[in-house]
Formats: C-alpha cells, sequence, structure tokens
C-alpha cells in the first residue's frame, strides 16, 4: 500500500511539473496579415503572410498552465525592459505536439485588456528543417493580425538554461 501511494505521489508531482514550460531566445520575426479566418500555425499560411521585420533582445517566457499565467522577462536596450504579464488562460489545447491557448494582457498605451494567441509547436524540436517552435499573434482594431515568430534553431529550452523545470 505504501509503495502504491509513493508511486501516485510522484505520478502527480511530475504532472504538475509538466504544466510548466521554459524557453529563451534573443532573435524573432514579426508578421501581419489580414486572414483572419486563419488560426494557430495555420496563420503562416495566410494568403497575404508577410515578414515585417527582425526582434533582438532577451525573453524568457514562462508558460505556467496551472496558475493560468504567461509571464515574458524581456531586456531589449537599456530603455526596454521589463515582464509582460498574461492572464486568464484560457482555450488551451495540446494536439500531436501543438499546444495552442489564448491569455490576456493589460495594454498600457490603449489602458485596455486584449487577447493574444499562442502556439508552442513541440514538433519543431525534432523536425529536419528549422522550423517555427513558438508563434504569438493578435487580432487588430483595423482588421489586420500583427504576430510574433520565434524558430527552433534560436530556442535554449528549459535544460539548455540551467532552469529545473520539467518540459
Amino acid at each position: 500500500m505504501k509503495k502504491l501511494l509513493f508511486l501516485i505521489a510522484i505520478g502527480l508531482a511530475d504532472n504538475v511539473q509538466a504544466q510548466l514550460i521554459t524557453f529563451k531566445f534573443q532573435v524573432y520575426t514579426t508578421f501581419s496579415c489580414s486572414g483572419r479566418e486563419y488560426f494557430n500555425l495555420d496563420i503562416l499560411t495566410a494568403p497575404d503572410f508577410e515578414f515585417t521585420g527582425i526582434g533582438l533582445g532577451d525573453n524568457r517566457i514562462t508558460f505556467d498552465l496551472e496558475h493560468k499565467v504567461l509571464k515574458n522577462d524581456y531586456d531589449v536596450s537599456e530603455d526596454y525592459t521589463g515582464t509582460l504579464v498574461y492572464d486568464s488562460i484560457r482555450n488551451y489545447t495540446c494536439i500531436n505536439g501543438i499546444i495552442t491557448f489564448s491569455a490576456s494582457r493589460f495594454d498600457p498605451g490603449s489602458k485596455e485588456y486584449y487577447t493574444e494567441h499562442f502556439v508552442i509547436d513541440k514538433n519543431s524540436l525534432t523536425a529536419k528543417e528549422n522550423k517555427p517552435y513558438f508563434i504569438s499573434y493578435w487580432y487588430n482594431e483595423d482588421g489586420t493580425v500583427s504576430g510574433t515568430v520565434v524558430n527552433r534553431d534560436v530556442v535554449l529550452l528549459n535544460n539548455d538554461i540551467g532552469s529545473n523545470e520539467h518540459n
């Protein structure tokens, strides 16, 4: 009986740890399109999808499903450093290694909350080619979609960044 309880406790502890994903990156690309009918990875195939820029700077993303929070600690320049906190994670799915969810964040500029959509493609880690690992996008009032893409080859995962967290 003690062995059974011990195994259950280990299983539960592993399950809680598995709900935390942390990764770092220093390079990302930005994009825009008008394809509101495209979602998740399909956003990359919208007919007018266009890469609009390259972003540089330290970013550390922590996705905590248990507490329904996503944090981005960023240090881009002396004037642009801080933490973005997204809460109210909802619509979470994990199907065939692709995690999707939405979260809200307060925009200090507009003084309103807005919703951002996220995709983590764990399959990209074992793909032969360099594929997107992390995508975030949001819908603008003018009908366009804006977002960022972080490719697998620039991502440092939990084990690579000296974390004890479980991926």
